[in-house]
């Protein structure tokens, strides 16, 4: 395992049951939540990949959804699993997922993308589309900021990779997924770029 995930997966580890208590909030992604139910119609099967403490999973499955929720840290899903016990959760590198091509109807990568450094996300975003159907939505958020390999370390030891708008439609388009929608919001933490996209 790259050092950079290692890192990373310890301080969610070590955070789980804080930042479970602290964002298990539907009013935090309203109008995300909303967006992405434009596009996708009730029933569908989402991919949750990095699904945290079960939060979209279950504001999801509570409104007519399918879903599975996939997480790489054990403590994240040690919550999930007691914050959601009904819920499908998976313990997985969204760099290697464990599913047969064109499985699911939609993926929500709700910032767990930047996670990973640049020369590993494309792998991450092949994956993605590998297992979405032709049609199929994928909606991302990722820390903005100066691109290219631009990284900062959270106090609490999480590692991240900023991207422009730009950067991250290129990276979407050129691994068959087109951009819907896109735009940097101000959300908690600072500045976000958001992006739904089809694939092709």
């Amino acid at each position: 395992m790259h050092k950079v995930q290692d890192r990373t997966k310890a301080a969610y580890d070590r955070i789980a049951a804080e930042y479970a208590r602290t964002f298990f909030d539907f009013s935090l992604m309203s109008k995300q939540y909303d967006k992405f139910k434009s596009l996708c119609s009730k029933g569908s099967l989402i991919l949750d990949i990095g699904c945290g403490p079960g939060r979209d999973v279950k504001y999801f499955s509570d409104n007519g959804y399918k879903v599975v929720g996939i997480e790489y840290s054990a403590g994240m899903l040690a919550q999930a699993r007691r914050m959601v016990p009904e819920a499908d959760f998976r313990e997985m590198d969204m760099r290697r997922l464990g599913f047969k091509n064109g499985s699911f109807d939609a993926v929500w990568a709700n910032a767990s993308l930047h996670h990973l450094p640049k020369d590993q996300a494309e792998t991450a975003v092949k994956e993605m589309a590998r297992v979405l159907k032709r049609g199929g939505i994928v909606y991302l958020s990722v820390i903005n900021g100066p691109g290219k390999d631009a990284h900062e370390i959270n106090e609490d030891g999480r590692q991240f990779f900023s991207y422009r708008l730009e950067e991250l439609e290129k990276l979407l388009d050129k691994n068959g997924l087109k951009m819907v929608d896109g735009y940097v919001t101000e959300g908690f933490g600072g500045d976000w770029v958001e992006v739904f996209a089809r694939k092709v």
